[in-house]
């Protein structure tokens, strides 16, 4: 564990503030301000020519805003990928100080409880050193008296034996007191062993009591001692963290930057969106525009040529005039697939025809799903008459990738897009198959099935 942490507040201690100055400098993205088209929701006299002109400059302008905005989500993901693993090291510091805390509190309980002990002990011992001194006292005591009675009897000699022997009224009752003098001395000679060996006993007792004190004494050292190590360790690993912090905080800023800078471009990216959106309604205009002029031209050639007839704006259930020529070179000036431009054309064809939810025609109605299921089915593609399902077949790809062909997913609705921009798809019951600018809802993924 210790030589885990040492390794790990080295390198901590290798890592400088240069290596953040670089992030940041990485991190700074200059986001510019879009330009601005004179637009306005009204036609403005100009030809969808014209408009077409625009709308390549701001698809243009989109790319770049879109390009920005990625370049500054990844630096982002970069920076929050280098914050996380610093707060994973700072938290491994943090779990490494509350371990040791935990080992110190520990050893502090076991000193706790090896005091106790030793409190225990030096009673036991106060208490035997107490009997040992009553036995000591004790066996002197008998010790003195048995060597009085023994002087006494040395000092009067045989004086003594004779007067046991004259004092006696037979010898029967001689050898009776003789035998009570031995008794008596065999009698102080057994309790004085026995207080001796009640003595040496307590010696024992007391001296191993001793033993297992200064055990414990030592014991109680080393848990200080190991303590005082703990304690030093711990301000080690405190002192690394003040760094860990210090960056922690800096990428702290970073990030808040990163995301300012990133929520500005989103807005800028949204605002081209929005102006794309115009630019697409007005050349929508123009282009209806352009179509009433040439059926005004017809009918006036008809007329000049003395011929009658009407031109058809189809309804109920038939399928209407169709006149698809001008989105041709709207599809054919797009970057993309052949196979891609082919499928968009052929879904031009039904502009006008009716929107019936279910629907499975696409001169007679059918819905979103049905509308590109059915284009698709045309050359060979089967695709899910689901809406939510479409969104997950064939493979995702960004805006910037988008060719004729594609199929753009919004929420609820799919669409398929025939370039300039534009999509067409099978709208709503008022409005049948029609076409849009791509931005008339926002997106919300692209696939591309081909």
């Amino acid at each position: 564990m210790q030589a885990y942490r040492r390794r790990k507040i080295n390198k901590l201690a290798r890592m400088g503030k240069g290596q953040l100055r670089i992030v940041a400098a990485a991190a700074i993205i200059t986001v510019t301000t879009v330009s601005c088209f004179p637009i306005t929701a009204q036609a403005t006299g100009r030809t969808s020519a014209q408009v077409q002109t625009d709308i390549n400059a701001k698809n243009k302008e989109i790319k770049e805003a879109q390009a920005k905005l990625g370049a500054i989500n990844s630096k982002l993901q970069g920076i929050e990928s280098d914050a996380a693993v610093i707060k994973a090291e700072l938290d491994d510091l943090k779990d490494a100080v509350y371990s040791i805390m935990e080992d110190i509190e520990s050893r502090e309980i076991q000193i706790e409880e090896t005091r106790a002990l030793i409190a225990e002990k030096e009673e036991e011992v106060e208490g035997i050193r107490a009997e040992y001194e009553e036995a000591l006292e004790t066996e002197k005591q008998r010790r003195d008296d048995m060597q009085k009675r023994m002087r006494a009897m040395y000092e009067r000699g045989d004086d003594n034996t004779l007067a046991l022997i004259f004092s006696g009224k037979g010898i029967y009752d001689i050898l009776n007191r003789l035998g009570l003098a031995q008794k008596v001395y065999d009698y102080d000679r057994e309790k004085l062993d026995e207080y001796k060996q009640t003595r040496e006993v307590l010696e024992e007792i007391r001296i191993g009591l001793e033993e297992e004190e200064a055990s414990l004494k030592e014991e109680e050292a080393t848990l200080n001692a190991e303590i005082a190590d703990l304690e030093n360790e711990k301000s080690e690993l405190e002192e690394s963290m003040e760094p860990l912090r210090e960056k922690s905080a800096e990428f702290d800023a970073l990030v808040k930057s990163a995301k300012q800078e990133a929520s500005v471009a989103a807005t800028l990216l949204s605002q081209e969106q929005a102006q794309l959106q115009a630019l697409q309604d007005q050349k929508q205009k123009a282009l209806e525009a352009e179509a009433a002029a040439a059926r005004q031209a017809q009918l006036a050639a008809q007329a000049a040529a003395g011929g009658t007839g009407t031109v058809s704006a189809g309804g109920g259930g038939a399928a209407p005039t169709i006149n698809a020529t001008s989105w041709d070179a709207v599809i054919d000036a797009s970057p993309g697939s052949d196979l891609g431009k082919q499928i968009a054309k052929y879904g031009c064809q039904f502009i006008g025809c009716p929107y019936v939810h279910g629907g499975r025609s696409l001169t007679n109605g059918t819905d979103c799903s049905g509308f590109t299921m059915l284009v698709y089915q045309q050359f060979g593609y089967s695709l899910s008459p689901s809406s939510s399902m479409q969104a997950t077949q064939g493979r995702e790809i960004s805006v910037s990738e988008i060719e004729p062909g594609d199929i753009l997913v919004y929420p609820g609705h799919v669409a398929l897009y025939i370039g300039g921009g534009y999509v067409v798809h099978a709208s709503t019951p008022a409005s049948g198959i029609k076409t849009n600018g791509m931005y008339y809802r926002q997106p919300t993924s692209v696939r591309r099935i081909l």
